[in-house]
């Protein structure tokens, strides 16, 4: 085997102008090759630990070791034949600055700057460009140390492709939490790219080393002139939940090969996304993770690939195998950027699904070390310190980041800022965030530091911030997340639910829709009938109505609170109203009396039981009727309105009513009381007319975004001339002033030509039927023009 190019690095004089010392990096002649994870190390002295003269010369190089790349988990010492590297450069080196932590471009050259509070030596390792060597560089506690941070600084180093990582030595003190291992090289946590493998799932690769990387040569990145934030209220997010990777991967895609499965990919669907109607996008992990870190060791999932990516190395860098072509960590970075532009362009928000309870690390009996738990475990995950310093678990993946201590607080902080700030995400939803209301030593705090500072953090004010409140050590937080008014959460109980709603009324057979939810749907060439037959009969059957006489008309004499006897049971009545309350979804002539009775429910009595049985009997007349909806060769939309003043009995208010017409088909309808008394029989007329017409706003901007059609002009049909004047000529606002000014909607769609209005004749006013008591000819009469039709009946 041949041996890899190798250097050593050698100390320099001492300078009396200042007060550093200063390295230089020469070639030297290896007398070994030393797998990744060796324990042995060179003599202490090699690495500027002795006293060094005054002069400027280069010091003979003794033999010491050098690293090689090797893809190897297992740590293995193999002897080469010795080998000289021709040529190198030489660096010069300063202690550098403790902040920034990471790496950053500064005056004097490239700096290095990592968080060990435990640490009893840290040794830099870097390999530089078209390099398998690596360099090692150990720091000098008093000279590299400031506080808790180590940090060097080296002149002159390549701005870009330069590979690095750490070796860290501390005390081996198991029982106190410690997990220092220097055989290992370690990734920064503050690193913004990760090199690793390229390809995604490349098993020939599959025990391959991360780490850390940087790039100073591209320029910043051009969001454009016109380039905005969609802004979305977070009341209106539709959001997709989806998997980078998983979204394009397959062939089905219809994308090219190199394109499936990254995030360039993604944006060749956005047209696709915009078709669903959604405009937020939660993307699961894009943080970089190993997806075969189930393959390093023999296990019962060694088959498998992580696909997901709830696994993560490191929060700053993106997931640099969703990079198309293959193409790294800089292409993964600089792509993951135009998806953002191209969705934020689209209208559609970038929601981050995060995971800051815990790391790809996994437990002691069998660790994947490749950062913290080598940088000071003690530090960034809960132990146990009563139970052998154990390691705590309450994510359920062996290990848990310990989110509230200073330290990992302000590196998950940094992390937040760095995916605004760089790749102008729009927000973010932490994964079991229930851990963040986690003390150092997990017991649960009432005001986590965490939970509070980002939602106080003005870099992240703009995002939406949203919490799975739960974890897996019981600590259930739904309804009751710390939130400091900026925290949403995601409902556990709720999602449970529509999961299992879902599976229970899965569809078996793509064939004709026939029953659904109490609905059961009739069709023929001629048109769709949808009825509540069987729902309407269980009612009858429940409340032991089916020998009932039935009547022609559903509403009693007008009724009061307080008439007759309190019910002993007011559940019963409030159960059976609820019920009458979906069957107007087919019988919009039972609306109104179901409207009258619903004002009951607090303190129902005997009387309005009458009322309500009055109704069962109505609909015992024609348990099936329906709705019949037929193509009539166009989509106009007409809204009927009508209001009956001061109908109520009990405190004068009117009834306002309208329906809804889109092609002749009844689409929509509601009666309401209105908030407030009327002082006419305009105002009452008025204040129906504009909630008709917010309705038909609504139906239009619907019917537009399912492109349903060309919608013409919308007309509001009244029977009330002082209304329609009202609305059409600005000199009766001015003796209309105590109406409300949301009533003058009305006219301002008119003005801007959406709505027409028209008069219609009490007769042929559709919309009675939502206001008031009809005779049972008057109602069959009015259902007849609304479209109710009893697929039942006998030809």
């Amino acid at each position: 085997m041949t041996a890899s190019p190798v250097v050593a690095i050698l100390p320099a004089p001492q300078l009396s102008s200042n007060n550093f010392n200063r390295f230089f990096i020469a070639p030297y002649r290896a007398s070994s090759i030393i797998g990744l994870n060796s324990s042995k190390r060179p003599p202490a002295e090699f690495f500027g630990q002795n006293s060094f003269s005054k002069t400027r010369e280069h010091h003979k190089i003794s033999p010491a070791k050098v690293y090689a790349r090797r893809a190897e988990e297992q740590r293995v010492i193999e002897e080469e034949a010795p080998q000289m590297l021709e040529t190198f450069p030489s660096f010069e080196i300063t202690p550098g600055l403790a902040h920034p932590l990471g790496v950053s471009e500064i005056e004097s050259g490239i700096n290095f700057a990592i968080f060990s509070q435990h640490a009893s030596a840290v040794t830099l390792c870097v390999i530089l460009p078209k390099s398998d060597g690596m360099i090692e560089l150990a720091l000098d506690p008093q000279k590299n140390r400031t506080v808790n941070i180590w940090h060097i600084c080296i002149k002159e180093l390549p701005r870009g492709d330069v590979l690095y990582g750490y070796r860290i030595d501390g005390p081996q003190s198991w029982h106190e939490g410690h997990r220092f291992d220097n055989s290992i090289v370690l990734i920064d946590p503050y690193a913004k790219l990760i090199e690793g493998r390229r390809a995604f799932g490349d098993v020939s690769n599959k025990i391959c080393r991360f780490f850390g990387t940087y790039d100073f040569n591209t320029l910043p990145f051009d969001w454009g002139e016109s380039y905005k934030l969609p802004n979305i209220p977070e009341k209106d997010l539709v959001i997709y939940e989806m998997n980078v990777r998983a979204f394009t991967a397959d062939e089905s895609s219809g994308l090219d090969p190199d394109q499936r499965g990254s995030y360039l990919g993604v944006i060749e669907k956005i047209p696709h996304l915009l078709e669903l109607g959604v405009n937020a996008v939660e993307l699961m992990p894009v943080f970089e993770f190993d997806e075969l870190e189930f393959q390093r060791r023999p296990n019962p999932r060694d088959h498998m690939i992580n696909t997901w990516g709830y696994s993560t190395i490191n929060f700053f860098a993106p997931m640099s195998r969703y990079a198309s072509c293959a193409g790294g960590p800089v292409s993964a970075s600089r792509e993951f950027k135009q998806m953002v532009k191209a969705l934020h362009d689209a209208g559609i928000e970038v929601i981050l699904d995060v995971v800051y309870n815990h790391t790809n690390e996994a437990d002691d009996k069998n660790p994947y070390t490749t950062s913290f738990r080598g940088i000071d475990n003690k530090v960034y995950y809960m132990v146990d310190l009563n139970n052998n310093g154990q390691l705590l678990n309450f994510s359920g993946c062996g290990n848990t980041f310990n989110c509230n201590h200073p330290v990992v607080m302000e590196l998950i902080l940094e992390s937040l800022r760095h995916w605004v700030a760089e790749y102008h995400v729009d927000g973010f939803r932490f994964d079991l965030a229930s851990v963040l209301c986690r003390g150092t030593d997990g017991t649960p705090i009432n005001a986590p530091p965490l939970v509070k500072a980002i939602a106080k953090d003005s870099v992240l004010s703009r995002c939406k911030i949203i919490a799975e409140p739960w974890d897996c050590g019981g600590l259930y937080l739904v309804g009751k997340f710390p939130n400091w008014d900026r925290w949403a959460e995601w409902n556990g109980k709720y999602r449970d639910d529509i999961r299992r709603f879902i599976k229970h009324f899965q569809t078996k057979h793509l064939s004709r829709l026939k029953y659904f939810l109490g609905i059961e749907v009739a069709q023929s060439s001629s048109g769709i009938v949808i009825s509540q037959r069987k729902y309407a009969l269980d009612i009858l059957e429940e409340t032991g109505m089916m020998g009932c006489r039935p009547i022609d008309s559903p509403m009693d004499p007008k009724l009061l609170p307080g008439q007759g006897e309190p019910l002993r049971d007011p559940t019963r009545y409030r159960r059976l109203v609820g019920k009458l309350n979906y069957l107007t979804v087919t019988r919009p002539g039972i609306s109104f009396p179901v409207s009258v009775v619903s004002q009951f429910m607090d303190s129902p009595c005997d009387s309005h039981w009458d009322a309500v049985v009055r109704i069962l009997r109505y609909i015992k007349s024609a348990p099936g009727k329906g709705l019949l909806l037929e193509d009539q060769g166009h989509v106009q939309i007409v809204g009927y309105t009508d209001a009956d003043w001061a109908g109520s009995p009990f405190d004068r208010r009117s009834t306002s009513g309208y329906c809804v017409l889109v092609g002749g088909h009844l689409v929509s309808w509601k009666s309401k009381k209105q908030n407030v008394v009327a002082r006419s029989s305009a105002e009452a007329e008025y204040r129906a007319m504009a909630m008709a017409t917010s309705e038909l706003v609504w139906v239009k901007q619907l019917f537009k975004e399912l492109k349903f059609g060309e919608t013409s002009k919308m007309e509001l049909v009244c029977d009330n001339q002082a209304a329609l004047h009202i609305s059409s000529n600005p000199v009766f606002h001015e003796r209309t002033k105590h109406i409300e000014i949301d009533c003058h909607f009305v006219r301002e769609k008119i003005l801007s030509g959406d709505n027409v209005t028209k008069f219609v004749k009490s007769n042929d006013q559709l919309a009675d039927i939502f206001t008031k008591s009809l005779t049972g000819s008057r109602i069959s009469y009015m259902c007849n023009k609304l479209g109710t039709y009893d697929v039942y009946a006998p030809a």
